[in-house]
């Protein structure tokens, strides 16, 4: 899990480099202020805790359903979020990766071999995944940087 941790320190250090200003503009994801891809991010500790309680055996079929059509399932999160300062959204994303960490926890060696379904109707099994949401992580913190005061500072 050390990935995991690294990523999650590296979003945290974008967020808090994100120009106060700037978290209602127009983010690289089309459609999408920078707050709104920081929201997609918190979120998505949600979808990651449902396919995990699906493989510990707690299956909520309702919410694996929503999760299969990814496009729907982000833009559902990101609204419920809209309105929501970067602090309350940075609490959120910490109480949500403390749960998730909870779930990994309960993961036996048993079931790292279980297949999670993806919405892209592909398939990982527990480790893979563990890895595809932290680097999926990762590559919107990167998004934020055009957004820092540093960068901003140095634009003409």
């Amino acid at each position: 899990f050390r990935l995991m941790f690294r990523y999650r320190e590296g979003l945290l250090r974008a967020v808090y480099s994100v120009a106060d200003e700037a978290w209602d503009e127009p983010s690289p994801d089309p459609g999408w202020s920078y707050r709104d891809l920081f929201a997609h991010v918190v979120s998505n500790e949600l979808r990651a805790q449902t396919r995990l309680r699906a493989v510990l055996g707690q299956r909520d079929e309702a919410e694996l359903d929503a999760l299969r059509d990814g496009h729907s399932w982000n833009q559902r999160a990101v609204e419920e979020r809209r309105g929501r300062s970067v602090s309350e959204l940075v609490d959120e994303l910490a109480a949500s990766g403390h749960e998730t960490l909870r779930l990994l926890s309960r993961v036996r060696p048993e079931l790292l071999s279980a297949p999670i379904a993806m919405s892209d109707g592909s398939t990982a099994n527990v480790l893979e995944y563990i890895d595809m949401f932290t680097e999926h992580e990762a590559g919107h913190a990167g998004q934020l940087v055009p957004a820092s005061r540093a960068r901003r500072a140095k634009a003409p």
